[in-house]
């Protein structure tokens, strides 16, 4: 059964849209827009999981639980669809 949940886990993990930031310091956002709040920045090199897009930008997670939205233009999918 162990074995079974971490094939589970380790194939929703494969399936997972990433993407890596390749910009320096840009604003991640409370929505879809320039005009948002900011919540925090990332890093040029960052890994991130993309969750959906919306016009030209892109609502990302980070990993420690963080979510917001940045621009589809900073950051580059490595891995699988969206």
């Amino acid at each position: 059964v162990i074995s079974l949940f971490f094939t589970v886990a380790k194939l929703a993990a494969e399936n997972e849209a990433r993407a890596t930031i390749i910009v320096s310091g840009t604003a991640v956002r409370s929505g879809p827009s320039a005009e948002d709040n900011t919540l925090f920045e990332l890093i040029e090199g960052v890994e991130v999981i993309l969750l959906r897009r919306h016009g030209d930008w892109s609502q990302i997670t980070y990993p420690g639980g963080l979510t917001g939205w940045f621009p589809s233009s900073a950051v580059f999918q490595t891995s699988g669809a969206m």
